[in-house]
C-alpha cells in the first residue's frame, strides 16, 4: 500500500499506513511529527515491530511466518487448537524454528524443557525421596 498523506484536525489525524482517522492519543509522540505525533498509528507501528522482531530473532519474514501457519491449518502445532494467539517455537540450542504454538503449549513446552534438565532429581522428589 503506498504511503498516504496525513489529514490533520484539531483532535487527531489519519494514519499514513492504514488510512484510519484517530485522535492524537492513538499515535506515539514525536517532536518532528505533524501535530507532535508519529505518522503511523500505534496499531500499525506495533504490527511493524512484531514483524521486525520475528525477522531479527527467528529469521522469519512475514511471508514465511504466514506460510508456516497456513501449512499448520492456522492451528497450534502441538495441541491443534484453533483461534490462537500464535507463538513461534524454536530450539534454544540451534535456534531452528520448530513450529507455531498457542501460548499455553509454548509456556508448557518451555517448562517441560526446563524440567528435563532436573532429570532424576524430579523423579526422586516426586517419589518422596530426599533430593
Amino acid at each position: 500500500m503506498p504511503a498516504q498523506k496525513s489529514v490533520v484536525s484539531e483532535l487527531g489525524k489519519t494514519c499514513t499506513k492504514c488510512g484510519n482517522y484517530r485522535i492524537f492519543d492513538g499515535f506515539d509522540k514525536e517532536a518532528n511529527g505533524i501535530g507532535g505525533r508519529c505518522s503511523r498509528c500505534r496499531d500499525c507501528r506495533d504490527e511493524s515491530r512484531t514483524w521486525e522482531r520475528l525477522l531479527r530473532v527467528y529469521g522469519l519474514s512475514k511471508d514465511q511466518f504466514e506460510e508456516m501457519f497456513l501449512k499448520q491449518g492456522h492451528r497450534c502445532k502441538l495441541c491443534g487448537a484453533s483461534d490462537i494467539t500464535p507463538c513461534v517455537d524454536h530450539d534454544y540450542e540451534t535456534g531452528a524454528v520448530r513450529g507455531i504454538l498457542c501460548i499455553g503449549c509454548n509456556v508448557a513446552l518451555g517448562a517441560y524443557e526446563a524440567m528435563k534438565a532436573l532429570g532424576s532429581k524430579l523423579d526422586k522428589y516426586l517419589s518422596g525421596s530426599d533430593v
